[in-house]
């Protein structure tokens, strides 16, 4: 076995790891670095290999064999075809039409959000705004953005000053910014076990080694960060405490200041991000608030606002603003001017209040629906929340449910793309209900998945 052939390296396309294996494979082929009658790893030498489960496997050789590019030998193992392969493509790991795809977390759709778009835009060239974007200097516009950014985190209890603000054109360009502040190449990173995969891929272009921390229904375990803040002494930590993006856990108030204080006593910098905050009608104080001398916070406005408006705005703390501010400026140089004013304008008009109202509304319904469709099941979900996660019984294999899934027409992702290297993948999948067109597609999408259940009461 070449062992230097058989590594991450295989991955590198990204989305669920069954998916991203075939990829590799079939790309390989095609290339023909892997070549006709030869031999592959065995199940579990691949997955030692790879750094993923031998069901990972599994599911990624039954797709290489659906197009026939592989085929299995009884007693002998697992040989690539002769047969000429086609050219083709793994789209997440789908192989049959979606009728609902549940594996994009975008922010629900409302009516009002266009026709707010436009009439904003519609002030702003009365205005004279529009006209003048081609000759715009952001220094003038600067200062009332900042503000708006201010107003924005105080909304859950940010303790921020305009003078600290720095103005993102969306959440992962401010993630980008916070990692460049504090790391540099060769560093170490920690993040919850279950990670979003963004993170992972930013640390990866700045050579930055991310380590997991275990997680439990709250997100993060104070204990278990400060033992890995005292084995890595890393650059950095990451952390969502409201509806995780992966595992929905919200940590609770007191759980918020116990990992502040692990931040404070490890001189650690912590990067924060809260979106779906901002969609709650009484949203608990970030981590920021309890120690702002040590916490990056990125508030995004997306997921209540606008997925089309991306603007987010990133807190640094006051010894560490020259350098966010240095950060952006080598890798975005400036916000994006239109954006950033039609979000400031919600902001002092009022509008962001009519936008999060719809939206709140619509999230409540659709988290309804799921509690009632998938009663007796394991799933958590917050009312406030885009999706669901969804843990399976012991029984019954990952692999196997988002196929028969997918056999339905119903798009999810399993753990196993969002677990990071060394850290144990539970049996679980999310599903983003928010991304589903409508309510009754949704109902559609959550029986479907309901029937490949069993109930535990």
């Amino acid at each position: 076995m070449r062992k230097s052939f058989w590594s991450k390296d295989l991955l590198a396309t990204g989305g669920p790891k069954y998916a991203a294996l075939a990829r590799g494979i079939a790309e390989a082929i095609e290339r023909e670095d892997l070549h006709p009658g030869e031999r592959l790893p065995t199940h579990r030498e691949l997955a030692r290999c790879v750094d993923v489960t031998v069901g990972t496997v599994s599911h990624a050789f039954r797709k290489l064999r659906e197009k026939g590019l592989i085929r299995g030998e009884v007693g002998r193992g697992t040989f690539v075809s002769y047969r000429g392969p086609d050219r083709f493509e793994f789209i997440q790991g789908a192989t049959v039409p979606l009728r609902a795809n549940l594996r994009h977390n975008y922010p629900v759709a409302t009516p009002v959000e266009n026709a707010a778009i436009a009439n904003t835009l519609q002030i702003l060239r009365e205005r004279g705004f529009l006209d003048a974007t081609i000759d715009l200097s952001w220094a003038s516009h600067e200062p009332r953005h900042r503000l708006a950014g201010e107003k924005w985190l105080k909304r859950i209890g940010a303790k921020a000053s305009a003078e600290c603000v720095h103005v993102h054109p969306g959440g992962h360009t401010a993630l980008m910014t916070a990692l460049l502040a504090t790391s540099r190449p060769g560093d170490i990173g920690l993040a919850p076990a279950l990670c979003y995969p963004g993170l992972k891929a930013i640390a990866d272009r700045f050579a930055v080694q991310i380590e997991p921390v275990p997680v439990d229904d709250e997100g993060m375990v104070p204990a278990a960060l400060d033992a890995a803040c005292a084995k890595h002494s890393p650059a950095f930590v990451y952390c969502a405490p409201t509806v995780d993006n992966v595992s929905a856990a919200t940590a609770s108030l007191e759980r918020r200041r116990a990992l502040a204080n692990v931040i404070k006593k490890r001189s650690v910098w912590l990067c924060e991000f809260e979106d779906t905050s901002f969609l709650m009608s009484r949203p608990l104080r970030p981590i920021q608030s309890f120690a702002p001398d040590r916490v990056l916070l990125v508030g995004d406005t997306t997921r209540a606002l606008s997925l089309g408006m991306r603007t987010s705005y990133l807190l640094a703390p006051q010894s560490l603003n020259d350098q966010v501010r240095d950060a952006f400026g080598a890798t975005h140089w400036l916000p994006v001017p239109l954006l950033s004013e039609v979000v400031t304008q919600w902001i002092e008009d009022g509008t962001a209040d009519r936008l999060i109202a719809v939206r709140r509304s619509e999230l409540a319904a659709r988290h309804g629906m799921v509690k009632r469709i998938l009663k007796g099941c394991n799933v958590a979900a917050h009312r406030a929340g885009h999706h669901l996660w969804l843990k399976l019984p012991r029984a019954q294999l990952l692999d196997s449910f988002v196929s028969a899934a997918e056999e339905r027409g119903v798009g999810v992702i399993g753990a196993d793309w969002f677990s990071l290297a060394g850290a144990r993948t539970p049996a679980a999948v999310r599903a983003c209900y928010g991304s589903a067109r409508s309510r009754a597609e949704l109902e559609w999408a959550l029986v479907e998945l309901s029937n490949l259940l069993p109930r535990t009461s």
